[in-house]
């Protein structure tokens, strides 16, 4: 059965899902790791590595003590694939044993993966490995992006690998920032530049960028924003969830739309939201994982998400479309009955 949260009470947070082009039927999420240090749980006991602090940036209640991997071959059963440890970072110096913050990947054709990590708050660095899991090593043996290159913390990266194989890395606190990363996927082609977000009217860290119909979105939690190119400008186009939808739901405490730090992604031929939730995770620094269905409308803005208990399944869209012509899915129990408008219901 599917289930919100994915895998409830063990910190998995700050979602990056990718289905890479060389194998269509896995989805990869690439997490971080929410340790309250006042909970029992494994991380409470992890070792702290010589020279580092108990304490991270954020506070004693808020230890964040390694990167994950994980993969699912259906949206349901979810298998943790890696770990990686902060001193895989032989260059760090910034009690980053604490401080393992935010996370993206990008993979080659071959399964060579990238993986971008915030190493605290204020750098990130990139490891690599083989496959989509690793096992992940320390290419440069410096930071991608050090402290002080732009004038924003430069943590919680995202990356695009737009359709002709030019990949775009994006981050920032507030303020984002982006540049062309080279072929090697680990070093910039390009000095970064600021992002514009037109008409804004809600501010978060922790962006995301993909891309749907040749548009290319910037979603900040939540909300989002859409615009022509990478660099933008980027027309702000309101947010995906109605905090008051879920007043009367087990998400209530989760922050309505505090922190949904989350990522856009598509398999087989359904796009999703996954992202942050404090409600079933205990809150306090201390975050669980949910996923919803996204709907694009005629017009190229996005539906309102529905979070709910169930969350989705095992679902391809092809074969609901060719069962119910008329938009619900019979061939998928968890999957929802459409009761939105015919634009905002689309194959």
């Amino acid at each position: 059965l599917a289930s919100n949260p994915l895998v409830p009470g063990i910190g998995m947070a700050d979602p990056h899902m990718h289905v890479f082009p060389h194998n269509p039927d896995v989805v990869q999420l690439y997490s971080t790791h929410d340790c309250n240090k006042g909970r029992n749980g494994p991380c409470v006991r992890e070792r702290i590595e010589p020279g580092h602090s108990a304490v991270g940036a954020a506070g004693p209640d808020f230890r964040m003590v390694d990167w994950w991997v994980w993969s699912s071959t259906d949206l349901v059963d979810w298998n943790m694939e890696t770990k990686v440890l902060p001193k895989s970072l032989k260059w760090d110096d910034a009690n980053a044993s604490q401080e393992c913050w935010a996370t993206d990947a990008a993979s080659f054709p071959n399964g060579t993966t990238a993986f971008y990590l915030s190493v605290g708050p204020k750098q990130i660095g990139v490891v690599t490995g083989p496959t989509p899991n690793g096992p992940f090593s320390d290419p440069l043996g410096k930071p991608l992006i050090p402290i002080g290159m732009v004038p924003t913390y430069s943590r919680d990266p995202t990356v695009l690998v737009d359709d002709d194989g030019s990949a775009y890395l994006m981050f920032g606190t507030f303020n984002y920032f982006v540049a062309k990363l080279n072929p090697d996927l680990i070093t910039l082609a390009e000095k970064p530049v600021g992002v514009k977000i037109l008409h804004e009217e809600h501010r978060d860290d922790k962006p995301f960028l993909h891309k749907h119909n040749g548009r290319y979105y910037l979603s900040w939690g939540c909300w989002y924003a859409i615009g022509d190119s990478p660099y933008g400008p980027f027309n702000y186009s309101g947010g995906i969830i109605n905090a008051s939808a879920l007043a009367n739901t087990s998400f209530a405490s989760g922050g309505g739309t505090k922190d949904r730090h989350g990522s856009f992604f598509t398999f087989h031929g359904q796009t999703y939201f996954a992202c942050n939730d404090e409600s079933h995770g205990g809150g306090g620094g201390f975050r669980s994982t949910i996923i919803a269905y996204v709907h694009y409308r005629a017009n190229g803005t996005i539906a309102p998400i529905r979070i709910d208990e169930t969350g989705v399944g095992n679902y391809n869209i092809s074969v609901a479309m060719r069962g119910n012509a008329s938009g619900g899915n019979h061939n998928c129990p968890a999957c929802p009955m459409w009761t939105v408008e015919a634009e905002d219901f689309y194959a």
